[in-house]
């Protein structure tokens, strides 16, 4: 691993993405937070794997870290949807076939 200036403010984004997250969960009764949750948890792991690609020192640990946030960055637009779909109450739009499709 390689320890560069970047490492630290996406660890504390990481962190507070985190945290959010858990409260999130804590207030799970609320409109909206579990897909909240979820959604914050997918931002988590891109960071995470951002922040692990660039402390990668070799090529094939870089391309599979950036593999791996490739994947989180497709599933972030889904989950703020299925948010949007679960606050506003229109929870009869939330179908795995529609995710399916819209992926």
């Amino acid at each position: 691993m390689q320890v560069t200036p970047f490492l630290a403010p996406l660890l504390l984004a990481v962190s507070i993405t985190v945290g959010i997250a858990v409260y999130a969960y804590r207030h799970r009764s609320a409109a909206g937070a579990v897909s909240l949750t979820f959604t914050l948890l997918v931002a988590a792991l891109w960071s995470l794997g951002y922040l692990l690609e660039l402390s990668g020192i070799d090529q094939p640990i870089k391309v599979f870290w950036s593999n791996l946030t490739f994947i989180t960055r497709a599933a972030i637009p889904l989950a703020i949807l299925a948010f949007v779909f679960e606050y506003t109450g229109l929870r009869q739009w939330l179908s795995w076939r529609r995710f399916g499709l819209l992926s």
